[in-house]
């Protein structure tokens, strides 16, 4: 990383300083593919905006998205599950499943699993709650095709009665340096 002092800095340093940036993808409900169990409900309206996960098994919801070139791929990557719950106590535990295929590779692979972070309800039905996890480092590359699976897990600490419901889930990522150090 570029270092500041209090005299100035070199160009150079200075476009790597200003080169580096973040990014965010956005993958809405309606774009994930159900599962067998998970099902589309309607919120506030007639369109299905989210997808009802259920609290009595596993149920999940599977996305695919293209790795741009602008993505640091070396770089950790953070996923937000935006959700809410009728329940107004208890605690949601979102599961990430993922692997990066690139064109020619087979995608019938083993995922990487990473649990999410619990989450307990703020008390108040209908609240649009977050939930984390994260895309380790180099588990992708550019050009690649991250197939994503969102799972509520029931087993592990969640405790919320009722259903959860998802409307997206926001991958938070560095862009890649156009200059290299």
């Amino acid at each position: 990383m570029a270092k500041i002092n209090p005299r100035g800095m070199s160009q150079g340093d200075l476009v790597r300083l200003l080169d580096r940036a973040t990014g965010t993808l956005w993958i809405p409900a309606g774009h994930f593919n159900l599962q067998p169990t998970s099902t589309e409900v309607l919120v506030g309206g007639t369109i299905p905006t989210a997808i009802s996960y259920d609290t009595s098994s596993d149920e999940s919801a599977c996305a695919n998205i293209y790795i741009p070139d602008d993505i640091d791929c070396g770089e950790a990557m953070s996923a937000y599950i935006y959700y809410s719950c009728v329940s107004t106590s208890g605690t949601v535990c979102f599961d990430i499943d993922y692997v990066s295929r690139a064109s020619g590779e087979d995608v019938g692979v083993a995922v990487t699993d990473v649990a999410g972070s619990a989450t307990t309800t703020n008390g108040t039905a209908d609240v649009l709650e977050i939930s984390s996890a994260s895309i380790a480092a180099d588990a992708c590359a550019n050009g690649d095709v991250l197939f994503l699976n969102v799972r509520r897990d029931v087993s592990a600490a969640d405790d919320m009665s009722g259903d959860a419901d998802m409307y997206g889930v926001r991958i938070d990522y560095t862009t890649r340096p156009s200059i290299k150090e």
